[in-house]
């Protein structure tokens, strides 16, 4: 992706109230075209392939080019036509008026293997991203003609990467392999949702079944086997999750099976791709993970892409320069206050102060688990911070920990799974005071449906002010007691609280599309993490020359309320605070370099007692000023910029 140049005089807007959107009443005939993609098939291919994608989408009236992350991705339109789109409300449907694009991709031998994103650029702007896959080894695609039971099944050459979809509700695919005496397998399917923020999510619920095939007259139905179960759900920030079935089974007689992907929901359409893979278990040379893949961004951006929450992501001992970042610090880059609880002597800690402004903030340390820690009075001393390495080594094996605070101390506690992913690896989080009281726990609860009952939730985050003096206890074990081993590994930071932005959303998401003379209000939701207080500006920096913020004056808002339902316990400890906030953008009628995308970075500084701190980025987000003229073909295919 196009990197982001910072310039000076950067325009930036104090937070303020999200005003109403501009378009809300006209007419449809005179509406602003917004270009939308809404799926495309298939979900990938492997590097040095050439294939040919089908995209589903609205106002993609007056194709321009294609738009790929990197230049080992190519991309040319070959054909579109409009088409009817159908949507459903409940149980009524509805159809509106939409286009079907062909391209053909082009992916270079070297091209990185992960997620990418894909655009179209318009006669209104660039559209937003579609998730293309690239895998890390060669992959078939499903082959035309019905499968959807045991006797249509193709045969699958193991090791099997197979790009498929379910093309209608209540679609299931079947696929026959053969297997050696005692030879074991690993199945898993895998799906393009919420790899990349932004992009279309289909089929959340993919299903994943193992049969053993009727052999000769009167044997009945294929038999379903019973199989070694390690799906995981992939958590997202608000969208809800993703189900990746995974299965392992030894083989004991040799012979036709049958594996069958469907939906838990019995739906299917357009955008409802998966990846089916089969292989021999530990054939994978992943370091660290010996039978699945993990899909990623294929161009991590780990700065621009900060994620507060999520048994998934990333904690490591630097994640006290990244905290520290997206709080108040000088504009030499040093934080200009001490939170609670770092300022003892201790030596991994940075001795930076007023009179030392150059000494880098230190890292976290590590300290790896060691049995036996079953019990409380074998539990290992620590000190705060720590970044703490363990693992459940058993069913039902707990580990503790041994730790002092002060009165008042605020402390935050975050956990991460590092090679199961939740819910396989569903870490339980305690505190436990000198009498063995639990004083707080990752466990979420809130009452639902009238208060007829309790809904309780594991939260990969939570924070805690201790009244007391004196030592606690920390426990660590899996919710369920019953998987443990090898593979059950958990990183836990125990550290001062950091008052600091967290995430940061933009409604409707990236790109912003400009029609010359008119105002385009962005809505954003900030979030402030651990207490957070002070006064937040916003910067768009690199704006394109004729692009400007119009000046707003509205009444300061404080930090708000997080969004509680009723009954809640602590919502504090698990949720941040939340803040609306509105930038709006003005292109001038004579803007020049219309219809090519503009990087622009999103940019914020915490501001205490009236002096701005250090500006950190949020988002990078492409900006276009388009042409206001609606183009009157949608057969319109020009060559790229």
């Amino acid at each position: 992706m196009v990197g982001v140049k910072r310039v000076a005089g950067l325009l930036s807007l104090v937070l303020v109230l999200t005003a109403g959107g501009l378009w809300a009443n006209e007419a449809p005939e005179n509406r602003k075209r917004n270009p939308k993609l809404l799926s495309m098939t298939p979900m990938g291919g492997h590097p040095g392939s050439s294939l040919e994608f089908r995209l589903r989408g609205e106002d993609l009236e007056g194709i321009r080019s294609v738009w790929l992350d990197c230049d080992r991705l190519t991309a040319k339109v070959t054909a579109v036509k409009e088409i009817e789109l159908e949507k459903a409300r409940f149980s009524k449907k509805t159809y509106s008026p939409g286009q079907e694009v062909w391209i053909q991709v082009d992916i270079a031998e070297d091209a990185a293997a992960g997620a990418h994103s894909l655009r179209l650029l318009t006669e209104w702007g660039l559209s937003g991203p579609v998730t293309l896959v690239v895998s890390d080894g060669k992959a078939a695609r499903e082959q035309p003609g019905p499968h959807h039971d045991p006797d249509s099944a193709p045969m699958l050459e193991l090791p099997a990467n197979l790009n498929g979809r379910i093309g209608r509700n209540g679609e299931v695919d079947f696929y026959a392999f053969e297997v050696l005496e005692n030879q074991e397998l690993q199945f898993e399917v895998l799906v393009a949702g919420g790899i990349l923020s932004g992009s279309p999510i289909h089929l959340r619920d993919p299903e994943l079944i193992l049969y053993q095939s009727s052999q000769g007259w009167f044997q009945g139905e294929a038999r379903r086997l019973e199989t070694r179960v390690e799906s995981t759900i992939f958590l997202l920030p608000k969208e809800g999750g993703i189900l990746r079935p995974r299965l392992r089974h030894r083989f004991g007689k040799p012979g036709r099976y049958l594996v069958a992907v469907g939906s838990l929901a019995q739906k299917g359409g357009p955008g409802h791709n998966y990846q089916l893979r089969i292989a021999p278990v530990g054939s994978s040379p992943r370091q660290g993970q010996d039978h699945w893949t993990r899909y990623r961004p294929a161009h991590d951006a780990p700065l621009l892409d900060w994620r507060e929450r999520g048994f998934g992501r990333e904690i490591h001992p630097g994640r006290r320069q990244q905290l520290r970042s997206r709080a108040f610090a000088e504009p030499d880059g040093n934080p200009a206050t001490t939170p609670v609880g770092e300022g003892t002597d201790q030596p991994d800690r940075s001795s930076a102060g007023p009179g030392d402004q150059t000494a880098p903030l230190a890292r976290y340390p590590s300290l790896v688990e060691s049995e036996p820690d079953e019990t409380p009075d074998s539990a290992s001393a620590i000190s705060l911070p720590v970044m703490l390495e363990g693992r459940i080594d058993a069913p039902g094996d707990l580990d503790h920990f041994r730790f002092s605070v002060q009165a008042g101390q605020r402390v935050a506690f975050e956990i991460q799974t590092v090679d199961r992913m939740f819910p396989e690896l569903s870490p339980w989080l305690e505190v436990l005071d000198a009498s063995g009281k639990a004083v707080c726990s990752n466990i979420y609860r809130n009452v639902e449906n009238n208060s007829a009952y309790w809904q309780r939730f594991l939260q990969s985050k939570t924070i805690f002010t201790f009244e007391e003096a004196g030592d606690y206890i920390l426990r660590l074990r899996d919710l369920t007691s019953r998987r443990g081993g090898n593979g059950f590994t958990y990183r836990v930071l125990v550290r001062p609280q950091v008052p600091h932005i967290g995430e940061v959303s933009l409604a409707g998401g990236d790109p912003i599309n400009l029609v010359p003379g008119e105002a385009r209000t962005l809505k954003l939701t900030l979030e402030r993490e651990e207490g957070l207080d002070q006064m937040v500006t916003l910067h768009l920096e690199n704006l394109p020359p004729g692009v400007q913020v119009l000046p707003t004056v509205v009444p300061e808002q404080e930090s708000g309320n997080p969004r509680r339902t009723r009954n809640e316990v602590h919502p504090d400890r698990f949720f941040p605070r939340k803040q609306e906030v509105s930038l709006t953008l003005l292109a001038e009628g004579d803007t020049p370099g219309r219809l090519r995308p503009h990087p622009v970075r999103l940019v914020a500084r915490v501001v205490a007692e009236g002096r701005p701190g250090q500006p950190f980025p949020l988002k990078d987000l492409f900006l276009t000023v388009v042409d206001p003229v609606i183009p009157k073909t949608v057969s319109q295919i020009a060559a790229g910029d």
